[in-house]
């Protein structure tokens, strides 16, 4: 070896040393990814995220339909993309002692994500 490339090597504990830091590294954010990871499967499994979409769910068909909407029950399978909606009932116009505008016992509907940057999904099966 010439005193040139002998400069230029690094020794070996600097290369050891490097890989070392480089694998702290790489399980430090591999520990940090998997407990945002849990962290999101607590929170879409817990009660207020059941009650954020429940609200969403009953604004969003208030507004398609223009009127007052109740839901008895809304559960959903994540792993499947599977939505159920029970006891769904449609208030129009019609006074309160008439038959509602529109009631479902059991409403099932699945869903296929087309993309999620521009939020699209499309709806594969429903079932009234």
């Amino acid at each position: 070896m010439t005193p040139d490339t002998e400069i230029l090597a690094a020794p070996p504990e600097a290369a050891r040393g490097r890989k070392r830091r480089l694998r702290r590294i790489l399980g430090l954010t591999a520990l940090v990814l998997l407990l945002l990871l849990g962290g999101l499967l607590v929170y879409l499994n817990s009660d207020s995220f059941r009650e954020t979409v429940h609200a969403r769910v009953v604004a969003d068909l208030e507004r398609a339909t223009g009127g007052k909407v109740e839901i008895g029950s809304f559960s959903w399978k994540l792993s499947t993309l599977e939505f159920e909606i029970r006891n769904l009932t449609i208030h129009g116009r019609e006074a309160a002692s008439e038959v509602p505008y529109a009631h479902a016992d059991r409403i099932s509907v699945g869903v296929k994500i087309v993309s999620f940057f521009s939020r699209k999904i499309s709806l594969e099966k429903v079932r009234v």
